[in-house]
């Protein structure tokens, strides 16, 4: 059959929308012309339909994740039901082929291929296992960037489909890791105060990440530091605040407390070359 031009899927989905709107105002209509349109349209929700197949089967995980979700989302309009199980299975081949998926995709697939009824066997299987995979290997800037798409609803994945459930996996994940990562927390990220900043706002801080963003923030501040990007006044009172209501002292507090000083008396980091911020402080409060 005939497919619609070389749409892309938000076109594809927003014509649908528009023939949706034609329907309806048409619903009542009666007569020829009436039973003419609605004949035309159904031609035309076949094809941008077979569109959609198109490009979940074009090769790359963005289109496929993307295009599978406005499947299953629109298919239903069509009358006659949705996929045949020819379709279905080269569907279900292109999703095992995909090598990197990122979170959302990963979840919106798993949702997608529920509702075309093929979420089973091993074609369910290997997109769990690679979700479970992501959420204990991957790096933690990774995680931290999926849980701010979930979080902040970036544009670029607002098309997907989504789960409350799994994107709360992924935040106890994310709270897990850094948990477990100790000291080594903050040193995980380019800028850790980004990762503070969503955690601190869903109210779910590790307390090892908290120590390990005050020697992090001791050794951004060392004159001759800043490799890692400057600190601010704000960062610094977020990352004080946490510490208050956490009850944390002793080593990591003397050194926030001297980062604190360090900013008012000399201003927001330095970048004067790297290495400094791996070295110990001068005074031996590192």
């Amino acid at each position: 059959e005939e497919s619609a031009p070389a749409l892309d899927v938000e076109a594809v989905v927003q014509a649908l929308e528009l023939l949706g709107r034609l329907e309806a105002r048409a619903g009542g209509a009666a007569g020829g012309r009436a039973r003419r349109d609605a004949a035309g349209a159904l031609g035309s929700c076949r094809r941008l339909y077979q569109r959609l197949l198109e490009l979940a089967l074009s090769g790359g995980s963005p289109s496929l994740a993307r295009a599978l979700a406005a499947l299953a989302q629109e298919w239903g309009r069509l009358p006659g039901g949705g996929p045949g199980d020819a379709a279905l299975r080269r569907l279900a081949s292109a999703a095992l082929g995909v090598r990197r998926l990122d979170f959302q995709s990963m979840v919106s697939l798993e949702i997608s291929f529920e509702v075309l009824g093929m979420l089973h066997g091993p074609l369910a299987d290997l997109l769990r296992r690679r979700r479970s995979l992501f959420l204990e290997v991957a790096p933690l800037p990774e995680l931290l960037r999926a849980a701010r798409r979930c979080c902040q609803r970036e544009e670029a994945s607002a098309w997907l489909l989504r789960s409350e459930d799994l994107e709360e996996q992924l935040l106890l994940s994310l709270e897990r890791r850094l948990q477990d990562a100790g000291d080594a927390g903050a040193d995980a990220f380019a800028n850790p105060f980004e990762c503070l900043e969503l955690l601190a706002q869903l109210r779910r801080v590790p307390t090892a990440f908290l120590v390990s963003l005050c020697t992090w923030a001791r050794r951004a501040t060392l004159l001759g530091g800043g490799r890692r990007g400057a600190v601010t006044p704000v960062q610094l009172v977020l990352l004080d605040d946490a510490c208050e209501a956490r009850g944390i002292g002793g080593a990591a507090r003397e050194k926030l407390d001297l980062a604190i000083r360090s900013v008012v008396a000399f201003g927001a980091g330095w970048d004067e070359g790297p290495g400094a911020l791996d070295a110990d402080p001068p005074d031996g409060s590192g």
